[in-house]
């Protein structure tokens, strides 16, 4: 599966908006409490977008993810993935895809949070062997219930499909 990654522009917040609102419409229809009407918001994107952070995968904006970095840690935020590619394997080999190029650039730490809910992304972590490291209650959105810090620790790379 060859992807075309890209990182973001201010001219693509309005398409980043509308995959938020489909990636928020799916939390809602598979009973993850991990966003709000609030958060995330176009607000939060265009930061990550002036940041430099948002990473796009595919033409028509089949993903997206927000990567801060360390100096030897990269953490993910915020991976969507649009309904109509949804359960394709992109949420998998998007994450193998940044361990396999931090791992290249150095990186040894990968981190990222999930809702208890969200099966379908403590599916994928387990998979490529992220390992749980805390649970905790997010102050912002503490009605939400508890999220899972997760790490993966790695000093080669992943086997990607995106390439």
């Amino acid at each position: 599966m060859k992807i075309q990654k890209r990182s973001a522009t201010p001219s693509d917040l309005l398409a980043l908006h509308q995959l938020m609102v489909d990636a928020k419409k799916q939390m809602i229809a598979n009973g993850v409490n991990q966003w709000t009407n609030g958060y995330p918001n176009s607000s939060i994107i265009y930061q990550d977008i002036i940041d430099r952070n948002v990473l796009i995968y595919g033409e028509n904006f089949d993903s997206a993810v927000t990567v801060t970095q360390t100096k030897d840690s990269w953490i993910f935020h915020r991976l969507m993935v649009n309904s109509a590619s949804a359960g394709k394997g992109f949420a998998t080999n998007i994450l193998k895809d940044l361990i396999n190029e931090g791992s290249n650039k150095g990186v040894t730490k990968f981190y990222i949070e999930t809702h208890n809910t969200n099966f379908a992304m403590l599916h994928v972590l387990t998979k490529l062997k992220f390992i749980s490291t805390q649970r905790f209650i997010k102050s912002d959105r503490s009605n939400l219930g508890y999220f899972i810090e997760f790490v993966h620790l790695t000093n080669s790379p992943l086997k990607s499909n995106l390439n």
